[in-house]
């Protein structure tokens, strides 16, 4: 079984989302379906690890870094596939979710995603995925989604202010107003900073177009 979640790609992790709309989503197939998705991306994870230290063995060259984003190209479609299985479960099973996802550790896993000096498409697919969880999770607001958005906002607000990459910005502006649906009357404190980033990211929008 160890080998089987080793060598998944993402058209097997596509299937697993696919299987997800089709069983009946007890608590205990959620769980199993969480403890697969956390081993599919601790193992994806260790995967990444291995191609960043070919990049400093004495035969590296530019053969060597074509191949090494190929296989980079392939866990980001893995995640991507992730992504899907994962919204598929917070839709259907909405805020009764959100204590199964935390316990889950797959939160601790996808956030550190965020951080500026992993890939682009690392921090948009980490971003989507909490997006996601927080938009379809919030309905009633609980103490671990309020946790999970004090978190999220403020690595949120640093992807969309760092950030050239379009559909990295545009994500980041999706989780920003995921976080603001979600905490009601208690996001106000810190509208000022969504309304800035908003309104920066409409200029930057407009003159791009203009371009």
């Amino acid at each position: 079984m160890d080998n089987y979640f080793e060598t998944l790609d993402a058209k097997t992790a596509y299937i697993l989302g696919a299987l997800i709309l089709n069983i009946k989503l007890t608590e205990k197939n959620v769980i199993l379906v969480n403890d697969m998705i956390k081993y599919i991306l601790q193992v994806s994870e260790m995967r990444r690890s291995e191609i960043e230290k070919k990049r400093y063995l004495p035969d590296y060259d530019e053969q060597v870094e074509e191949d090494l984003l190929l296989e980079i190209d392939e866990e980001n479609d893995l995640i991507a596939s992730l992504h899907q299985t994962i919204l598929s479960i917070v839709i259907k099973y909405k805020s009764a979710y959100i204590p199964l996802f935390t316990s889950s550790e797959i939160y601790t896993l996808i956030e550190p995603m965020l951080h500026e000096t992993r890939s682009l498409d690392n921090q948009l697919a980490a971003v989507c995925i909490i997006a996601d969880v927080i938009e379809h999770g919030a309905h009633p607001l609980t103490s671990l989604l309020q946790n999970i958005v004090s978190k999220f906002y403020p690595k949120v607000c640093n992807c969309a202010q760092k950030t050239d990459y379009l559909p990295l910005k545009q994500a980041a502006m999706f989780g920003i107003g995921s976080c603001a649906k979600a905490f009601g009357s208690h996001f106000i404190p810190v509208a000022p900073s969504a309304i800035k980033f908003l309104g920066n990211y409409i200029t930057e929008t407009v003159n791009t177009t203009e371009q």
